[in-house]
């Protein structure tokens, strides 16, 4: 759910910030992020699955925030999806990682993306 909740909030102009704590890897992420931990190789290749993914969430909000969040219609390129508009749709986004050490559970990260419009953040 965290990366349709990230791709959302890049993409639809009302959403200013989003903050994700992913608790569990599923589908293609899932089997991106345990390719990598094997081919980073040590012996606690699982230790490594909760930081990749932390990683991959993260570079998901600046490639989407890249294209200014816009996705076009159809093949003729016309029209805007719902929640964008014609400058640009949901606008950069600035992104960052942070865990709490405080919590019980080993899946203590946070992913906070945050709107960028007009050079400074959205107020959010």
């Amino acid at each position: 759910m965290a990366p349709r909740l990230l791709t959302l909030s890049a993409r639809c102009r009302a959403i200013d910030a989003a903050v994700v704590c992913p608790c569990c890897l599923k589908g293609s992420l899932k089997e991106e992020v345990r390719r990598e931990a094997a081919r980073a190789g040590g012996d606690a290749v699982v230790a490594q699955h909760y930081p990749l993914l932390m990683h991959k969430l993260a570079d998901l909000v600046r490639e989407e925030g890249a294209d200014g969040g816009v996705q076009k219609k159809g093949t003729d390129g016309g029209g805007l999806e719902e929640g964008a508009d014609a400058d640009g749709g949901g606008g950069v986004m600035s992104v960052s990682l942070s865990w709490d050490a405080e919590m019980l559970s080993p899946k203590n990260g946070f992913v906070r993306a945050i709107k960028v419009r007009g050079g400074s953040r959205a107020a959010a």
